[in-house]
């Protein structure tokens, strides 16, 4: 956490992010299915806040309700994982 409080010459402002890799893992705890992880990061790489809802939603019909209720969990940060 001290890296990245400090100030790079060149660079833009630093800030702490959530790894995708990692939360997508999470998730695939929860609801057992492999193929929910292409998904997730697929939402979480959406640059538009359009593409991003649609892609949760269809993340949402895809997991069960262990899953749901992790995504659920996740948008209170959601600024911390996802670029849109």
């Amino acid at each position: 956490m001290n890296a990245v409080e400090e100030e790079m010459p060149g660079y833009g402002q630093i800030h702490h992010r959530w790894c995708t890799r990692h939360l997508a893992q999470n998730l695939i705890r929860r609801d057992h299915t492999k193929d929910n992880f292409k998904l997730f990061e697929g939402v979480c790489r959406q640059r538009e806040v359009k593409l991003f809802n649609e892609k949760l939603e269809a993340l949402k019909l895809a997991t069960n309700v262990d899953g749901r209720q992790f995504l659920s969990d996740l948008m209170a940060s959601n600024e911390k994982w996802t670029l849109a």
